[in-house]
């Protein structure tokens, strides 16, 4: 119970209210060294974005050496990288889906994206020639970072990279068949990328519909994902403890008449 003070002319009341299902929780995003800093010594879910799945590993590394450090135990701090899909029953019809979201992607719209992910204004540079280099980015350098290393990486033009990032707004996307997506989730799980995804379905309701639908039996037929609920709450699903209130352990102040 939180003592809420409310002080009336007559009379101080300490009126209490019940702590939510969940407790306290911390949830947060950021790859700068203050960002990444913070999570370790205080999130309880971490939300990221990486497209090369070594990077993704080393950064997990990074976080759960650092939330040690401050005395934690890092089994309760749990890392989400983002993940789009764009999924088909088959290889070719996932290709074409992916394809038409691309044309119904709004170039100014998605330039502007790609220029907020990247930290400066990119509409002025050809569309079609390299990624140019920029400087580093001051605002969403987790996004500016990734978005550079998978640019150099496919040898991807400007436009290329713009009509990229208003698909998955810059995030790890997969495209195939339901077994295909499985297939790669599990590889990046198991080389130590996070404990799970953050789901970003690329439209609603039917992105998310299909992936629930089609791949997360797979993903249960293979032992990868639950069948029934771990609880009640979010923290239980997730397996985190409930931490203790901060007064938890201080008397409640009883209701006292003003003089």
């Amino acid at each position: 119970m939180l003592p809420l003070f409310h002080a009336a002319c007559h009379v101080k009341l300490t009126p209490c209210t019940p702590a939510g299902p969940m407790g306290k929780s911390t949830q947060c995003a950021g790859a700068s060294d203050t960002g990444v800093n913070f999570a370790a010594k205080y999130a309880e879910v971490v939300f990221a974005v990486h497209q090369n799945m070594d990077t993704a590993a080393a950064f997990a590394k990074r976080l759960r050496d650092l939330a040690a450090s401050y005395g934690r135990n890092p089994a309760h701090l749990k890392l989400l990288p983002g993940l789009v899909t764009i999924v088909g029953s088959t290889e070719a019809e996932a290709k074409a889906k992916l394809a038409e979201l691309g044309a119904l992607t709004h170039p100014i719209y998605a330039m502007k994206v790609l220029s907020e992910r990247m930290g400066q204004d990119l509409s002025s540079y050809p569309l079609d020639e390299p990624v140019p280099e920029l400087p580093p980015s001051t605002i969403m350098q987790g996004h500016a970072i990734t978005l550079a290393e998978t640019a150099r990486r496919r040898k991807m033009t400007l436009r290329e990279l713009r009509d990229f990032v208003g698909i998955s707004m810059g995030h790890k996307l997969m495209c195939g068949t339901p077994e295909q997506i499985v297939d790669e989730m599990t590889e990046w799980f198991n080389a130590g990328t996070g404990d799970g995804f953050n789901l970003l379905p690329p439209w609603f309701p039917g992105g998310f519909d299909t992936f629930v639908d089609h791949v997360v039996p797979v993903l249960q037929k293979r032992g990868l994902f639950r069948t029934e609920y771990m609880g009640h709450s979010l923290r239980e699903h997730l397996g985190l403890p409930r931490p203790e209130h901060p007064r938890a352990n201080r008397a409640t102040p009883r209701v006292t008449a003003a003089e």
